[in-house]
């Protein structure tokens, strides 16, 4: 593999190798200066719900389903 899968396949056979595990469904996401983390199912913060209602927001407007709705 070359760039950057190939690096990415040499860190998940080293986690493998020494039991390393992450948690699924965890994202982290840049906001101004600070970075939000965030898991699977877990509202985890008020900025939680923000990104989640700002998500649906992006989702209607890619979907074309913001008809005649004040979408903020």
């Amino acid at each position: 593999m070359e760039g950057m899968w190939g690096r990415v396949k040499e860190v998940r056979v080293w986690m493998r190798e020494r039991g390393v595990r992450r948690r699924a469904g965890c994202s982290w996401i840049e906001v101004g200066e600070g970075v939000e983390v965030f898991f699977s199912g877990v509202p985890s913060s008020a900025r939680a719900i923000e990104v989640d209602f700002m998500l649906g927001v992006l989702e209607k407007i890619m979907r074309g389903d913001d008809d005649d709705e004040e979408i903020i």
